[in-house]
């Protein structure tokens, strides 16, 4: 072999080297780019992301109901003034629950959000800019604007009932309230202290406070099951390989695909820095490794709205989604926040149980380090059948019985006692139960997923500390949420 071959193929390693590490670095090029893009680059309304669970209406005299469902348009024509109002707070008094509660007797209409925030988050969340001071004490769980009271809203937050004056004058809530009690759907509901007939829970300052958590005094309208399917197939390959794409970009030269032991599709990107998974469930995750890059730690709605994008890219949008809870973390000295989110299908919240969410992402410096998306789409209806029409049409008590039903409430009792640290439940008795029942803290209706593609109404329930599924039409207790 003469030198001009030996030289010749010294210059091809030398190319064959050189692209090599310019493959390298051009990945590790799109991985900092990439993890810029998901920095402040989603433009998303974070204010979507604010929902209600029950719409509580008082039209006066004593005549009370409440929406489970399909009334979030009242809530989404309040949000922009909500925020108004939360910038514009004149003075705060603390007020007594007793007083709370017989304000909200009068021509009201009070909202019930579906995870309690600070007053700070709520208004940044709806506003979509970063972090507001906190006026209000504790986190905000329940907003009442009262007939012709237009310059001031009354608050529940963990720490108290509050009245809010305003340096402006909201919209008069009298239409919209008029408007509901002429609704189809509308029927009368009570307090559990006044359906159950109970005792005062307690003495405060000389006055008896009573349970004014409400339920229906009869039976709630029908609701239909609905037949779902997963969000995407494990069958349909062109389907994954578009979902990576979206994911990881249109090239998928560098994406590896396998198979794992259990069925689900992986895609692995460049070094495995990346990891993409679709399980036979159709339960989509997202997770990369955590990288030095990037040690800056970015605003709640940065963070959120990086969160979102990155729903977004894993499945397409997610129509009713909402938000169930914020939790602050860290990793490697790098701050970050956990979002889980709830979502809707035909206007019901689907119920968290047995470990099902809808979606949850972790965010560190704006970089979004894991993502799962549970979701489901809507079908069709589910026919009913014979004996669940006639369960409520012959059941004026609905409510009352899914509650009574013996094997419901021993369950219940016992959760109640156990949460006191009492080891023995005592012997049954009058007192007992209407302890039990006092402990009712909330009440609203959605969907549980029956692993059969079928969502199934059920009612939650918590008592205390503990959440129980209850189903819509059996009575049968489905689990703990």
């Amino acid at each position: 072999m003469n030198k001009e071959t030996i030289k010749t193929l010294f210059i091809i390693l030398l190319c064959s080297l050189g692209l090599f590490l310019l493959r390298g670095l051009w990945l590790d090029d799109l991985i900092v780019k990439d993890a810029k893009s998901q920095t402040g680059t989603s433009q998303l309304l974070t204010s979507q992301l604010i929902t209600v669970k029950t719409v509580n209406v008082s039209f006066g005299g004593g005549r009370m109901s409440s929406f489970y469902f399909d009334k979030e348009k009242s809530f989404e024509s309040f949000k922009q003034e909500l925020s108004m109002a939360l910038s514009n707070i004149d003075r705060i008094t603390s007020i007594s629950e007793s007083e709370y509660f017989n304000t909200r007797l009068n021509k009201s209409i009070e909202y019930t959000l579906m995870m309690s925030l600070s007053q700070g988050e709520l208004l940044s969340i709806l506003s979509s800019q970063e972090l507001m001071k906190d006026q209000i004490k504790g986190e905000v769980r329940s907003i009442l604007l009262v007939a012709r009271e237009m310059n001031k809203i009354w608050v529940i937050t963990d720490a108290g009932f509050y009245e809010v004056y305003l340096k402006i004058a909201m919209v008069d809530p009298s239409n919209q309230i008029d408007n509901l009690e002429e609704d189809s759907s509308a029927v009368a509901f009570q307090t559990v202290s006044q359906r159950f007939g109970l005792p005062a829970y307690k003495v405060e300052n000389g006055k008896e406070l009573y349970n004014q958590v409400l339920i229906p005094k009869f039976s709630l309208p029908m609701i239909l099951p609905v037949k779902v399917e997963p969000e995407i197939a494990l069958a349909d390959v062109d389907a994954l390989r578009n979902l990576a794409r979206n994911v990881f970009g249109n090239r998928l030269d560098f994406v590896q695909e396998a198979r794992d032991v259990n069925g689900s599709m992986v895609f692995l990107y460049g070094y495995g820095d990346k990891a993409l998974r679709v399980s036979k469930e159709g339960i989509i995750e997202y997770s990369e490794r955590f990288r030095d890059q990037l040690k800056d730690s970015i605003g709640l709605i940065e963070s959120l709205q990086s969160a979102l994008s990155m729903l977004e890219k894993i499945g397409g949008p997610i129509n009713e989604i909402y938000l169930n809870s914020i939790e602050q973390i860290s990793k490697e000295g790098v701050s970050g926040y956990r979002f889980e989110f709830g979502y809707r299908i035909d206007n019901y919240s689907v119920i968290s149980i047995e470990g099902y969410n809808g979606a949850s992402v972790e965010v560190y410096g704006g970089v979004v380090k894991s993502a799962y998306r549970n979701v489901y789409k809507y079908n069709s209806f589910k026919a009913l059948t014979n004996e669940q029409t006639s369960s409520l049409e012959t059941d004026d008590a609905q409510f009352f019985n899914m509650i009574s039903q013996k094997d419901n409430f021993t369950v219940i009792e016992k959760n109640y006692y156990r949460d006191l640290s009492v080891e023995e439940v005592p012997p049954q008795s009058i007192e007992s139960g209407q302890a039990v029942l006092n402990s009712l803290q909330d009440v609203y209706v959605g969907f549980y997923y029956d692993k059969e593609d079928k969502m199934l109404p059920g009612v939650v329930l918590q008592f205390g500390s503990q959440k129980y599924c209850i189903d819509f039409y059996t009575y049968n207790l489905i689990n703990k949420e």
